[in-house]
């Protein structure tokens, strides 16, 4: 080692401040101004950077339900929503799940006096799954009562949790209506009920005398609750078999008028299929009440009034659903994977067209009816739908 001159002591580098007791590491201003590469990853994709576990509040709701005879239905929400909220934190979120409860407690926990802290310096986001019945832009807690997503977002801005991500999962299970089952039974107990009383006032009748007007009164109003019961089965639509994924896509495009052709291509298929177009407005007409509620559009395209379709071996359909005969879905020549199908519709003409190539040359492929005719001039709006 450098000898001091003047007493012959060796020189010691200035020990670093680390190594002081009582002080704090402090990096140098140029690595500490250095960006670190989590920082450049987030800046290149316009993505949040996270600060670090946990990574945010995870809220987990799943609901089970009780049917009309009081069995619990839909188990398999609130065991989802329990192993969810176990992988979630595992995977560094703070998780706070609720089962089975009703829409006030759940808005409650996203009150500000539950939350408004840790959201505001602790969270970097906010994660909310559910698990149960909804619709997309809802969901079913107990009793029937409904929260929608919007409701969910505006209790986070009350609080002040913006400009952070927000993350909205919802595992929705499509429940199956009993409501036709349970209208027939009433008509077949209703039927029952006014056979058995006309045969007592015919036994009546028989034995000469007049029979009471009470029994008479009654047959009376049998006949006519039988008349109008039978009447609205007509009319009623059968709820979608629980095995089959029916569904109407309907694609935004409005048609009014001119010729338009749209074109699909089949990458994968797993059910019967029809393409065509629909009054989309008036598919949302629902039959039963709360529970065993169900919709038209679970029904394919062309069942009812409003759409007009080609189905997977190109018959033509409109309101085919209570018309007889089999759809043929069999027939050896038919839609398969990786077809692409173009339907094309003459308002001026009012004629739908299906084009496959390669299949179905003939003029069957082809729907003349009055309601594809002039659009604009009736202020009809259709949409292509598969």
């Amino acid at each position: 080692g450098k000898q001091n001159g003047k007493d012959g002591e060796e020189d010691k580098e200035a020990p670093e401040a680390a190594a002081r007791p009582g002080t704090t590491f402090r990096l140098p201003p140029d690595v500490a101004g250095r960006k670190e590469e989590q920082e450049s990853f987030c800046e290149e994709r316009n993505s949040y950077a996270l600060n670090g576990r946990p990574f945010g509040l995870a809220f987990v709701w799943g609901n089970s339900y009780q049917d009309d005879t009081g069995n619990v239905q839909c188990m398999i929400a609130t065991d989802s929503a329990g192993m969810v909220g176990e992988v979630l934190q595992q995977a560094g979120f703070e998780v706070r799940v609720r089962l089975n409860v009703r829409k006030k407690y759940i808005l409650d926990e996203l009150a500000a006096e539950n939350v408004e802290d840790e959201l505001k310096d602790k969270y970097d986001c906010v994660l909310c799954y559910f698990c149960g019945r909804g619709d997309g832009d809802s969901f079913m807690t107990q009793y029937e009562e409904t929260i929608t997503v919007a409701e969910v977002w505006a209790s986070l801005d009350a609080v002040g949790f913006t400009g952070r991500p927000r993350i909205m999962i919802m595992d929705l299970m499509d429940v199956r209506s009993t409501y036709v089952e349970d209208f027939a039974e009433e008509a077949s107990k209703l039927k029952s009920d006014f056979e058995g009383a006309s045969q007592d006032l015919a036994l009546m009748q028989a034995k000469g005398g007049a029979p009471p007007d009470m029994v008479t009164k009654r047959v009376a109003e049998l006949e006519h609750q039988l008349t109008e019961k039978l009447e609205e089965q007509k009319n009623l639509r059968g709820a979608p078999n629980a095995g089959i994924q029916a569904r109407i896509a309907v694609i935004g495009v409005p048609i009014t008028e001119g010729i338009v052709s749209f074109t699909v291509h089949v990458k994968r298929l797993a059910y019967a299929i029809s393409f065509g177009v629909c009054h989309h407005s008036e598919l949302s007409k629902v039959w039963g009440k709360k529970l065993r509620t169900y919709c038209g559009m679970s029904d394919y395209l062309g069942a009812d009034q409003y759409g007009w379709a080609f189905n997977q071996v190109g018959r033509a359909f409109h309101n085919q659903y209570q018309k007889p005969g089999k759809a043929q879905w069999g027939k050896v020549m038919h839609i398969r994977q990786g077809d692409k199908v173009t339907i094309t519709l003459d308002t001026v003409q009012g004629m739908m067209r299906l084009d496959v190539p390669g299949k179905f040359k003939g003029s069957h492929t082809k729907m003349l009816h009055p309601a594809l005719l002039n659009l604009a001039e009736r202020g009809v709006t259709l949409y292509p739908s598969v």
